[in-house]
C-alpha cells in the first residue's frame, strides 16, 4: 500500500478539526498522532466520517502503518459509516483491535518465539 501525507478533517468533542495525517491511498483510512492521557499515540481514522475507528492507539509509526494495512483489508472503508455498520459483522471492532497485536508482531517479531525456541533446546 502506498501512503501519503495529507491534511484530513476529524471529528472531535470540540467539533471538526483539520490535522496532518498519513493516508493509505485508496484505503479510506488514515493514521495520525493524537494526545491521549499525557501520551501521544497514533490512531486510525475513517476518512469519510472523520471518526477514530478504535479506542486504542499505538506508540510507533511503523506499527501504525502496518495496523492501517491490516485494517484496510477487513472492510471497504470508502463507504459511509452507516453502510459499514450495516454491512459488516459486529465483530469488526474486535478484528480492528486484534490487528494492533498483529501489527506489533509484524514489525518487531513474535516476543514468544524466542521463549519457545529456548524451551525446545
Amino acid at each position: 500500500m502506498e501512503f501519503q501525507s495529507q491534511q484530513i478533517v476529524i471529528e472531535t468533542k470540540a467539533g471538526r478539526q483539520t490535522i496532518d495525517a498519513v493516508v493509505g491511498i485508496g484505503s479510506g483510512l488514515a493514521y495520525h498522532l493524537e494526545d491521549e492521557e499525557d501520551e501521544e499515540v497514533y490512531t486510525l481514522t475513517h476518512l469519510l466520517s472523520g471518526r477514530t475507528i478504535s479506542e486504542y492507539g499505538v506508540d510507533d509509526e511503523d506499527v501504525a502503518q502496518r495496523w492501517l494495512e491490516l485494517v484496510a483489508s477487513l472492510a471497504d472503508w470508502n463507504q459511509d459509516m452507516a453502510t459499514l455498520q450495516a454491512q459488516y459483522s459486529r465483530h469488526l471492532q474486535d478484528q480492528i483491535d486484534a490487528a494492533i497485536d498483529r501489527a506489533y508482531v509484524d514489525v518487531y517479531g513474535d516476543p514468544w518465539e524466542d521463549e519457545e525456541d529456548e524451551s525446545r533446546a
